[in-house]
């Protein structure tokens, strides 16, 4: 399994996790603003002494200044404060957001607030690449300082605790290959390599990635993974401690991935994979599958694992903050569905449980800017354990192609459920709902999809799709049948306008699917669905057929009379007989 096809939906769309190491955070506009007014200030101590001494206890405690998390949102970096409040993007503004797995992900803030480093997928007729880009921390001037080719490919942005940028790579040249951890020059390109692993490719093996290098407080040791093949699964994953002084490492953890210091880098937060498949996680836009996994908190020495939080699906890509909170994603509201992930804040002991984002795109691989104001460590405590954020839907309304010049949808929210994007199966498009505004599974309705298909793509064999039996109701005027396969499970068909629609999983029938469903061009659902257009050429040989039969009474002199085969015949007599309950249909010219 080859670099360009690494895929972690632990943190969506991104080649070798990160969310980086945390030392000491600044914001350097503090120190600056300090040696600017040091002469106000220290001329100005004598006389705050007296008012001090004059003020009512409370005035001696202003409020600490409040950290905010920076993650990864439909290929744009956002920052929310560590309440949920104050959500802005930082980088990818222009971008129309989308759980495609492109764009903006894995962002790390320097330990000085004032950077802001990010890896950035990007698409190309020769596959999908993974460069490194850099911007200010409030996400102006962002350049790439890393460009990925097909050879070498860099992934999971770090800082050393003084500051430095520190990268992943991979180099592959022939069955020789390269993986490292290595600092980044001023000039864009790889400088010191930290720790390096030169591979020969052997038969019945794969090659080994370097991830989610984290240094400690003290700067003396690096926190990192690795994986065995393109998927970090739970068999090949393994917790590692680099000794900076010795260049040994040590095995922290099995099956073990994403990890964090604690401020006094004495414990370590990590995600624990497990083969548990109801704790598996898939999403759309690659159709694969990672192992899911959940936190636990262990001894820097490799002793005393316990899980942090003990409700949820999957859980991953945790960080520590100054004052001590940890940071995550979690998918427990969908569990196995990538498109669900929202960012989460809990305390080490697992209480005050608080998620920070809610809605679509998925938000992925939350990491802390956590600076020291006035007074002190910036908080990561939201106002209030358990509050809910503001419900925020931007997927974009979905765009039809490939000929087709509209879709049905039932708008960007139905019940609880939302839409998180739209992929393609050959021609046909898949509108999914996979995530909800409920952060409790059993307060969610089951996800489900939209299938559509031209039907001009059935011209020719407008029988096999028309000619579907006795439907199982009518509903918005329409008939709605409802089939079950081995494979796909149950699902609802319909036919409206000039679309074949069909409806996996959702409400029983698909009954509050059908009663939401409406054209993108409406703005919104109501009334009878359009009537079905059917190929007028299908139409007419259905009526040949039909006036033949009557003429001879053989299904085999219709066939010869015709040049159809008997089967065309019998598919074409039973269209006629199933034709009147589509009401007031309409033909198509499906040359146009």
């Amino acid at each position: 399994m080859g670099p360009d096809r690494i895929r972690d939906y632990g943190k969506l769309g991104r080649r070798m996790s990160t969310s980086g190491s945390k030392g000491r955070r600044r914001r350097g506009w503090f120190a600056a603003t300090a040696v600017s007014l040091g002469g106000v200030l220290l001329a100005g101590a004598f006389a705050a002494i007296g008012l001090l001494v004059a003020a009512p206890a409370g005035a001696l405690d202003p409020a600490p200044e409040q950290a905010r998390i920076v993650f990864s949102n439909g290929g744009r970096i956002i920052s929310v404060n560590a309440d949920g409040s104050g959500r802005q993007v930082l980088f990818g503004k222009s971008r129309r957001p989308s759980n495609d797995q492109l764009g903006a992900v894995n962002p790390e803030v320097s330990p000085d607030g004032e950077r802001l480093a990010f890896a950035f997928i990007r698409e190309s007729d020769e596959g999908e690449f993974s460069d490194i880009w850099l911007a200010e921390g409030d996400g102006m001037g962002a350049k790439r300082v890393l460009r990925a080719n097909r050879r070498t490919f860099y992934a999971d942005p770090t800082f050393t605790p003084d500051g430095r940028l520190v990268v992943s790579y991979f180099r592959k040249e022939g069955r020789r290959a390269e993986a490292g951890l290595a600092r980044v020059t001023g000039s864009g390109s790889l400088g010191k390599k930290i720790l390096v692993k030169r591979q020969r490719r052997k038969l019945f093996s794969d090659w080994i990635y370097f991830r989610d290098a984290r240094f400690s407080p003290d700067g003396r040791k690096i926190l990192y993974g690795t994986t065995a093949g393109g998927f970090p699964d739970a068999y090949w994953s393994r917790l590692m401690v680099l000794n900076l002084g010795t260049g040994k490492s040590r095995l922290l953890a099995k099956q073990a991935l994403d990890g964090a210091w604690s401020p006094d880098g004495k414990r370590i937060v990590f995600t624990a994979l497990t083969w548990d498949e109801d704790l598996e996680v898939c999403g759309d836009a690659a159709a694969v599958c990672n192992d899911g996994g959940r936190l636990k908190i262990i001894r820097a020495d490799g002793t005393g694992a316990r899980a942090l939080v003990s409700t949820g699906g999957d859980q991953r890509s945790p960080d520590w903050s100054e004052d001590g909170r940890i940071v995550f994603q979690s998918a427990g509201n969908m569990p196995n569905v990538a498109e669900a992930y929202e960012a989460f804040s809990v305390e080490p002991d697992g209480e005050c449980l608080t998620m920070l984002t809610d809605g679509t795109p998925a938000s992925l691989g939350p990491a802390w800017d956590d600076p020291a104001g006035e007074a002190g460590k910036a908080s990561t405590r939201p106002a209030k354990c358990g509050t809910r954020p503001p419900l925020t839907l931007e997927m974009k309304k979905p765009k039809p192609t490939d000929g087709m010049t509209d879709l049905f949808w039932t708008g960007p929210k139905l019940d609880s459920r939302l839409y998180t994007g739209i992929f393609y199966d050959g021609s046909a498009p898949y509108l999914t709902y996979l995530d909800c505004s409920n952060q409790r599974s059993s307060r969610c309705g089951r996800p489900f999809y939209i299938l559509q298909m031209d039907i001009c793509e059935a011209k020719g064999d407008l029988p096999s799709t028309a000619a579907v039996g006795k439907p199982a109701r009518f509903q918005r005027g329409r008939p709605v049948s409802l089939f079950r396969g081995r494979e796909i499970g149950r699902f609802a068909y319909l036919l409206s306008d000039r679309s074949v629609i069909m409806i996996f999983g959702g409400s029983r029938g698909a009954v509050k699917e059908v009663g939401a469903l409406r054209l993108l061009s409406e703005t919104k659902a109501g009334g009878e669905l359009p009537a079905a257009q059917f190929p007028a050429s299908d139409i007419r040989r259905m009526k040949q057929v039909r006036l033949a039969y009557r003429a001879t009474g053989s299904v085999r002199m219709v066939a010869h009379r015709l040049g159809l085969s008997v089967r065309a015949v019998r598919g074409n007599l039973r269209l006629a007989r199933t034709i009147g309950m589509y009401g007031n249909y309409t033909t198509i010219d499906c040359r146009e």
